[in-house]
C-alpha cells in the first residue's frame, strides 16, 4: 500500500507555531469494478435517495439539491449504525458524543433576523425563509429566500 506523506508548518507572523504531518493511504481499485467500489456507491445512492425524499417532502426546486445531499450527510454521520457497534459514524471518529440538538426539520418555515441598520423604522424585523441546514464549521444555519433566488 503506498502512503504519501506531508507536512505543513503553521506560521504565525514569520514564526513557526508548529508542524503537522499527513499521512494519506493510497487504496487504488481496478476499472470499471463495481464490486470493488460497492459500499461507497450504496453510501452515495442512500445520500442521494435522502436528499431527494427530503426536497419532495418540503416542495423545493432540484437546484437546492445540494443543500439536500448536504443535510442528508450531516444527518446519516449523527446516527448510530449497527456497522460502529451502535456509534454513530461522528461519534467514531472524534469519541465524543455528536450533539444532535441543532437539528430541524429541512425545508421548514424559519425567519432570518434583520439587523436595524438595514432596516427603517417600520419595517420587519424578519424576513420569512426555508431552512436548509446547519451551518458548516459555525452554530449558524443556512436559509433560503426563495423570494430573492
Amino acid at each position: 500500500m503506498d502512503t504519501a506523506s506531508r507536512s505543513y508548518d503553521l506560521t504565525q507572523q514569520g514564526r513557526t507555531t508548529a508542524t503537522i504531518s499527513v499521512s494519506i493511504q493510497l487504496q487504488p481499485t481496478p476499472t470499471n469494478n463495481l464490486e470493488a467500489n460497492s459500499l461507497s456507491k450504496r453510501r452515495g445512492g442512500i445520500l442521494d435517495t435522502m436528499a431527494r425524499c427530503l426536497l419532495r417532502q418540503a416542495n423545493l426546486p432540484d437546484e437546492l439539491w445540494a443543500e439536500g445531499v448536504a443535510y442528508s450527510a450531516y444527518v446519516s454521520n449523527r446516527v448510530p449504525t449497527s456497522i460502529h457497534g451502535a456509534m454513530s459514524p461522528k461519534e467514531k471518529l472524534t469519541g465524543a458524543t455528536p450533539m444532535i440538538n441543532n437539528l430541524r426539520i429541512f425545508g421548514c418555515h424559519a425567519y432570518a433576523w434583520v439587523a436595524r441598520c438595514h432596516r427603517r423604522k417600520l419595517e420587519s424585523t424578519s424576513t420569512p425563509c426555508i431552512y436548509l441546514g446547519p451551518k458548516r464549521g459555525g452554530h449558524a444555519h443556512r436559509l433560503w429566500n426563495p423570494s430573492t433566488r
